[in-house]
């Protein structure tokens, strides 16, 4: 009975039997073309190999490693700060050097200033001390004319005194 309903719709449909066979042809034609081509499909260009030189290491020697370069690297940055530092520390002598010899100098030139200051009031009181004697031996000199002058002055005045005694005595001789 399959087969007469096979039949039957066959009949009632022909075109879809014509169109089941042309897809079955295609697909064979399709088949045979594809398993007819002898080509081997391509392969890709073969690419240089880079070959590593893998070395089976100890786990407690490559840490070990690690922590020398990591000691290195913290070594090295201490010494940079030790050398920034004596930098530093450097650089604050020369300052304290450079104020101590500053204030060293503006101490030479204050006691030097005052060496001439006095000198200068020493060479004032010398002056002063010296004028004051120059007056002195002036006075003294005038003093010593006046005195002279009144010794000369009383000599005459007695000379006179005398002259006058004489021409008084003469004339009461006469």
């Amino acid at each position: 009975m399959s087969s007469s309903g096979i039949f039957s719709e066959i009949k009632k449909h022909p075109l879809i039997l014509l169109l089941v066979l042309l897809v079955h042809i295609a697909v064979i034609v399709l088949l045979s073309i594809n398993l007819s081509s002898s080509d081997n499909p391509p392969m890709p260009v073969a690419q240089k190999h880079n070959i590593i030189n893998a070395q089976v290491i100890d786990a407690g020697k490559f840490d070990e490693r690690e922590k020398q370069k990591k000691r290195a690297i913290e070594k090295a940055r201490q010494d940079k700060l030790k050398a920034e530092k004596l930098k530093q520390e450097k650089l604050k002598k020369k300052q304290q050097e450079q104020a101590r010899l500053k204030k060293a100098k503006q101490e030479k030139a204050r006691q030097k200033k005052a060496a001439a200051e006095k000198k200068r009031q020493l060479e004032l009181a010398n002056k002063e001390k010296q004028r004051k004697l120059v007056a002195q031996r002036a006075a003294e000199k005038k003093a010593a004319e006046k005195k002279a002058r009144e010794a000369a002055a009383k000599k005459e005045r007695e000379r006179v005194k005398k002259e006058q005694a004489r021409v008084e005595k003469q004339r009461k001789e006469e």
